[in-house]
């Protein structure tokens, strides 16, 4: 599967870190929306500007950009230099909204309606979102919670609640209901990927511990995978992305004196841990980059670092120049291109950002079309 696929799934992680207490800055990140902890209250105070972004190719991509009080849906399709809103109407999100975006023309969105007494409410498009249509997952008071979102095309994906995992083969017109591969208590962070209809993977923090499943007939059975040794502990997932070269699960260890960040991969019928990466404290984004990832680090009073990972070369990478000392990363993206799209700013709104040659960052001076 070839597209900017699974960030989706990395919505849940960091606004775990923050409630960890590691990240400085605390909050969220466009890479970790908090999704099944609970719902916040009907007042939300965001951040104005780019809250998540996904760039799909040919200068196309999605965002979600923060306004108060409600988040918009935004699409580009000059490489971000020019945004217009294409939210859907008549919508009303009590704690603001997921977005599964799947190409130029096509994408989900997920939100809580304000009155807590109706389901969480699903909406796709197939032409960039001049029309939406309609959908309601079977979840009952467990769906009173941000759903995860995995679309493999406009037809066919999945979506997550804290107690169920449905399934859908006609773009949400009938839906097939799946277990989890938990019982019991929710999970306190949680996301998934998908390759194909059949082949999976879920991951889940419960109780301070990560645990990680597979599946290859569509969720019917899950098979527990056995992480590397240390891999489970208070370790916090930053995503979890499945490609060409296999699944990537971006992990963060805040008991590292600061923040230690390894990535779990396959290799053969085990996984291992490649090198961990040593950061300050602070927030962390990631990003799926070909066969590797992309983590953008920031925190006060340093420039924001970009690291990129891959299997054969570990880490490399530095501080970013373009981006003044304690701006905050609230975003990252990497186009099928390979282009680096971050989102970040320092006192004022969040700003839209490309990565240049070398190191440094250039800001696009979006035009948002509210």
């Amino acid at each position: 599967m070839s597209r900017r696929r699974r960030r989706m799934a990395a919505l849940l992680a960091v606004a775990a870190l923050g409630a960890a207490g590691c990240g400085s800055g605390g909050g969220s990140s466009a890479a970790a929306e908090a999704a099944l902890p609970s719902p916040p209250p009907p007042a939300v105070h965001r951040r104005a500007g780019f809250a998540t972004v996904s760039m799909t190719g040919g200068g196309s991509g999605w965002a979600l950009y923060n306004t108060q009080p409600y988040q918009l849906v935004l699409t580009t399709a000059d490489g971000g230099r020019s945004w217009q809103n294409v939210t859907p109407r008549g919508i009303s999100p009590r704690g603001g909204m997921v977005l599964d975006a799947i190409g130029p023309a096509a994408a989900w969105a997920g939100y809580l309606p304000y009155d807590l007494e109706r389901d969480s409410v699903l909406e796709g498009t197939t032409d960039g979102g001049r029309q939406w249509a309609p959908a309601f997952p079977p979840g009952g008071i467990a769906s009173a919670y941000h759903p995860v979102l995995d679309f493999l095309n406009p037809s066919q994906g999945f979506v997550l609640f804290p107690r169920r995992l449905v399934a859908t083969a006609d773009g949400g017109r009938s839906w097939r209901m799946l277990a989890p591969p938990w019982q019991g208590t929710p999970p306190a962070a949680a996301g998934m990927t998908w390759t194909s209809p059949q082949q999976g993977w879920v991951y889940a923090v419960r109780d301070g511990q990560l645990a990680l499943w597979s599946t290859r007939d569509g969720g019917q059975h899950w098979t527990a995978v056995a992480l590397p040794a240390g891999a489970g502990g208070r370790l916090i997932p930053l995503g979890l992305w499945a490609g060409s070269a296999g699944p990537r699960l971006p992990v963060a260890d805040p008991a590292a004196g600061g923040l230690g960040v390894r990535v779990l991969f396959p290799a053969g019928r085990r996984w291992r841990a490649g090198a961990p990466l040593r950061l300050p404290s602070g927030r962390l984004s990631a990003a799926e980059a070909g066969n590797g990832v992309v983590v953008a680090w920031s925190g006060p009073h340093h420039r924001p670092r970009l690291e990129r990972w891959s299997p054969a070369g570990g880490w490399q990478g530095g501080p970013l120049q373009g981006l003044a000392p304690g701006s905050r990363v609230t975003a990252l993206a990497v186009s099928p291109g390979g282009r680096v799209y971050l989102a970040a700013g320092g006192h004022g709104p969040v700003e839209l950002y490309r990565l240049g040659r070398g190191k440094t960052v250039r800001p696009l001076h979006a035009q948002v079309h509210l």
